[in-house]
Parts: structure tokens; C-alpha cells; sequence
């Protein structure tokens, strides 16, 4: 968004060393193309992605691309009650509220020339929705409590693993809101969808953890096979963490498949755990449970006799 009463901070060259995407796939290339075409726009970007595909790196490609000269400053929408969201995206003036000693520069200000990264931006609560709807249209932030409006100039990133279509459907989330986020949207792929990745990946991880275990890290045949097959409802960030639990199990052997999959939760090919929770959040375990059980989406999709896609978006809402 552009400043109204404030210049327009100077662009800074693109910083030469972005994040280091990891894979050769043609889906990874694709993405990665579209957010460093994406990057020196102002215009406000949606990441969508499952969770662990990197959308917080693909923030991070956004603004080292941008060649703005302010920060990064990245906010996580359902990490706050509603009552906090607006003073930490927005600020605060003194004695604004119980606690408010002080004045406090919310993300927004902090951001000023540079990005605002907007994670889990479908966790925003309503009330904080339309706040910030404004401050996308009017390029100004009133602190809570203060009087005097702002003029500030940050580039927004929003990023989520939620349908925000089908909450603007049910009514949960703004919908002048979502055409506003969403002018450009990247889409970050699966894991599962880019297979040939895995074996990359592996060596990475298996080089990243080296160190913390005390000994290199080696994989057996079955253990590369059954990650190439294997369904990560995780993505990247589940196979890190089963490579490096993984290495501490194997105690200097190469690891197995039995190693990288262990016993899943009391998940066998017959019976499913009853996850706790409200009805949607039951729903999504259930399907990742079968996704993880039948070891694809395709398959998982065949078993419930659903198409793919139909499958795709109830895991992704």
C-alpha cells in the first residue's frame, strides 16, 4: 500500500541470497517463478498451502525480491485473542487500555517500507478483518486509542493453508477482505505432489542433522522408497523432523522404512483413532489418517469413492 502523506521509501537493490528452495521439480520451479515475478509488485500477495509447504519462505522470496529497504515483519493471526489482535498488527496508545503503560508500534508501523507477513491470515477475527480492510484502502493505521491516523507504506503477504473461498461462503470471513488479500495468489505444492523432491530432501536433512546426532546419516533402499510413496500430509516440514527422529533411532545404521514410519498413533490398516475436537477439526484428522493409512490422496479419494479434488479441499478448509 502507498504511503499518502509520506514519501515512498527508495527501493534497495533485491537481495542477492533469498531462501533456499530445496527440490528440482517442475512444481517447485513453478511457484518459485511466479513469486519472484510476484516480488517487485505492490500489490498484495496470498500463499495458500498446506502447512509445511513454506510459505513462510515464500514470504521471505517476496521481500528479498521486492527491493524495498524497510523490514520483514511477520504476524501470526491466531496466535492473539481478539482483543490483542488490532494493538499488535495495529499499535497501541498509552493508556488505551488496562496495562497500556506505554506506547506501542504495531506490525504495521514497524513495517513501514518494507512487508507485512500476514500468516494464518484465515484465524484473523472478524472485528480485526474489517480494521485492516481499511488500512489496506486508506494506507493509514490508527493505533487503539490514539486520535491521529498514520501514513505508512508496507507490502502485504498474507499466507494460509485454509479455503478462504468456502469461509466467504460460510459467512466467517470477509469478502472484500479476500478480494483485496488475494489481487496475486500463489499456490504452494504438496510434497506428495512433487515425489521426485524426496530423495533431495532426504540428503539434506540427512546432512542438516548430521552434526546434532553425532555420525552421517545414510538411508536404506526401503527407507528411500517408502518416502517417495509415502503420502506427508506434513510435507517438508514432517519429512525433516521424521529424518532427524529417525537418525537418533537408526544409532549410526542406515536408516529403514520401519525407522522413518513408525507405528502411527494405533493407525493400522484396518482401524482408525477417533480424534477429540470440534466437528471440523475431527473431519480433517479422519482424512489425513486415511491419507496416511492408504499412502496418497488418489488412493485415500478411491476408498471414500470421492473425486480427488473433493478430497484436496476438505484437507485444505
Amino acid at each position: 500500500m502507498r504511503a499518502h502523506d509520506a514519501g515512498v521509501p527508495t527501493l534497495a537493490p533485491a537481495a542477492p541470497a533469498g531462501p533456499q528452495w530445496i527440490g528440482r521439480s517442475a512444481l517447485l520451479a513453478e511457484a518459485t517463478a511466479q513469486l519472484r515475478h510476484f516480488a517487485r509488485s505492490r500489490a498484495p500477495v496470498l500463499v495458500q498451502g498446506e502447512s509445511g509447504t513454506g510459505k513462510e519462505l515464500a514470504a521471505a522470496e517476496l521481500h528479498n525480491g521486492s527491493g524495498r529497504a524497510g523490514p520483514l515483519i511477520a504476524f501470526n493471526c491466531g496466535a492473539l485473542s481478539e482483543a490483542l489482535a488490532a494493538s499488535h498488527l495495529f499499535g497501541h496508545a498509552r493508556g488505551a487500555f488496562t496495562g497500556a503503560v506505554g506506547q506501542h508500534r504495531g506490525a504495521f508501523t514497524r513495517a513501514h517500507g518494507g512487508t507485512v507477513f500476514l500468516d494464518e491470515i484465515a484465524e484473523l477475527p472478524l472485528p480485526s478483518q474489517a480494521l485492516l480492510l481499511r488500512v489496506l484502502e486508506t494506507g493509514r493505521v490508527c493505533p487503539v486509542g490514539a486520535e491521529a491516523e498514520t501514513a505508512i507504506d508496507a507490502r502485504v503477504v498474507c499466507a494460509t493453508h485454509r479455503n478462504l473461498r468456502a469461509m466467504v461462503a460460510r459467512g466467517t470471513f470477509r469478502a472484500d477482505l479476500f478480494h483485496r488479500l488475494s489481487v496475486l495468489t500463489v499456490e504452494m505444492p504438496a510434497l506428495r505432489d512433487r515425489p521426485t523432491d524426496v530423495d533431495v530432501l532426504l540428503d539434506h536433512f540427512a546432512q542438516a542433522h548430521a552434526s546434532d546426532v553425532g555420525h552421517p546419516i545414510h538411508f536404506a533402499p526401503d527407507a528411500r522408497q517408502a518416502a517417495r510413496g509415502a503420502a506427508w500430509t506434513g510435507n517438508v516440514r514432517e519429512l525433516r523432523n521424521a529424518v532427524h527422529r529417525a537418525a537418533f533411532v537408526a544409532r549410526g545404521k542406515p536408516i529403514s522404512a520401519e525407522d522413518l514410519f513408525p507405528s502411527r498413533g494405533g493407525i493400522d490398516g484396518s482401524t482408525l483413532t477417533i480424534p477429540s475436537g470440534d466437528f471440523e477439526s475431527m473431519r480433517r484428522a479422519l482424512l489425513e489418517s486415511i491419507v496416511r493409512r492408504e499412502g496418497s490422496q488418489r488412493k485415500a479419494a478411491a476408498v471414500l469413492k470421492l473425486p480427488r479434488s473433493t478430497l484436496g479441499n476438505w484437507l485444505r478448509s
